[in-house]
């Protein structure tokens, strides 16, 4: 019985050749199709969530009034004085934020442009880095002291010990390596987002970019940058809707006016959300443009 279906189906197909390739090659795109969205579904959920805090982790994210300057309804990024405020929310572990900078360094006579990133204390009480060398509790303590991936400690120092070698930044500023970890995997915002270009190779303290420029470490609430984040470790069973009510006192409590006309909302979304914020906003799926070709790597 099989045989003979089998049969009537080739000699069919074979009699009406066009008619059954366009079916044919329908149902194989359309598979294919199906097969790729459900890849690349399974890429967004998963970035981030290999951290083992990854369902407490989340970042402050600013929602923007309609109408307004603004061409997006919201950016994962707050005014950067807003996480010592966040940090008096009950319910709220750790906040803790981020600062991508370019500077140009130098090892030996090797010149080069890097982005740094730095962040407030309490970074790895959220994110667990394998740290190859040096002491996780106190690598990010001194306000000369870099942290390096595996990748950059092999390229600049190639078999030799990197810890306390020095890098120099700008020409003037002498830093230290205080620690090496193992770079990143690629579904993490670390090394594959559109809130940065730049993968996370190299990072300092807060307190090495107030040595290095003029930044103020209490921050200020006059401007958002994408590039800067604002990390929030949530205590277990605390949910960012619960918050909401305390966002919304922050707001109206500390920032000034020209920000409380710019923004509706301060909220939290998981950390995952930071590879695919603009989706939202554009209405096409960032990692399938990158899949394809057309953004980031």
């Amino acid at each position: 019985m099989l045989l003979s279906h089998l049969t009537i189906a080739i000699r069919s197909i074979l009699k009406n050749k066009l008619f059954s390739c366009i079916n044919i090659g329908g149902l194989t795109v359309g598979l294919a199709i199906f097969l790729f969205t459900d890849i690349l579904a399974n890429y967004e959920r998963n970035y981030d969530t290999f951290f083992d805090k990854s369902e407490q982790i989340h970042v402050s994210v600013s929602h923007f009034k309609p109408g307004g300057p603004v061409g997006v309804p919201s950016a994962p990024a707050v005014p950067s004085a807003t996480a010592a405020r966040l940090r008096e929310i009950p319910g709220v572990e750790r906040a803790v934020r981020s600062f991508d900078r370019p500077f140009v360094a130098q090892v030996g006579d090797s010149k080069f442009y890097q982005n740094i990133r730095f962040f407030d204390d309490g970074l790895l009480d959220i994110f667990e880095f394998d740290f190859i060398s040096g002491d996780p509790a106190t690598v990010l303590q001194a306000p000369t002291s870099l942290i390096i991936s595996d990748k950059v400690a092999e390229k600049l120092f190639g078999s030799e010990d990197p810890l306390n070698r020095i890098i120099t930044l700008d020409g003037k500023h002498d830093m230290q390596v205080s620690g090496v970890y193992r770079s990143l995997p690629g579904n993490s915002h670390f090394t594959n987002s559109y809130i940065s270009d730049n993968p996370f190779d190299m990072g300092g303290s807060v307190e090495a970019l107030a040595q290095l420029t003029d930044f103020d470490t209490a921050g200020d609430w006059q401007s958002i940058s994408a590039n800067d984040v604002t990390y929030v470790l949530l205590a277990a069973g605390v949910t960012p809707e619960s918050l909401e009510p305390a966002l919304d006192q922050l707001l109206a409590t500390h920032f000034p006016n020209d920000m409380t006309q710019l923004l509706s909302a301060i909220r939290l979304d998981h950390v995952s959300h930071l590879n695919t914020y603009l989706e939202d906003a554009i209405g096409i799926p960032i990692a399938a443009t990158k899949l394809a070709g057309c953004g980031s790597s």
